[in-house]
C-alpha cells in the first residue's frame, strides 16, 4: 500500500541534516562556507578540524567526514526504501536525495577521481 505523500520518513532533525547537506554539495569547498555547513550539519559531534584539510594528500580520514558520510549513508538508504516502499517523494526531497547521493558518489570515488585528473 503506497503511503501519502504528506508523511515523510526522515524525522525533523533529519530533514533538516539533509537539506544542509545538499547545501554543503553545492558550496564551494574551498570557502569557509563549507567548514561551517560541515558545523551546522553535525552539530556537536563537530570536531575543528583547520581550513585546509581537504588540500592534504594523503592526510589521515578527517573526522568529520567520517561522520558526515556515516549519516549521509544512513539518510539515503532511509530515503531509498521510502521511496522504493511507494512514498512519492515532493519535489523539495526529490532534489535533497539526488544531491545525498552525489555526495556519495563523490566520498566514495574521490581517490579514483584524483588519479584520473592528478
Amino acid at each position: 500500500m503506497a503511503r501519502s505523500k504528506s508523511v515523510s520518513p526522515l524525522s525533523p532533525a533529519e530533514r533538516e541534516f539533509a537539506r544542509t547537506m545538499s547545501d554543503l554539495v553545492g558550496c564551494n569547498p574551498f570557502l569557509p562556507e563549507r567548514i561551517e555547513l560541515e558545523r551546522r550539519a553535525l552539530g556537536s559531534e563537530y570536531v575543528p578540524a583547520g581550513v585546509l584539510w581537504h588540500a592534504i594528500p594523503a592526510a589521515p580520514p578527517q573526522p568529520n567526514l567520517v561522520r558526515l558520510r556515516a549519516r549521509v549513508e544512513t539518510t539515503t538508504e532511509k530515503l531509498r526504501a521510502a521511496f522504493g516502499a511507494g512514498l512519492r517523494p515532493t519535489a523539495d526531497e526529490r532534489a535533497v536525495y539526488e544531491d545525498l547521493v552525489v555526495y556519495l558518489l563523490f566520498e566514495r570515488y574521490e581517490e579514483d577521481i584524483y588519479r584520473l585528473v592528478g
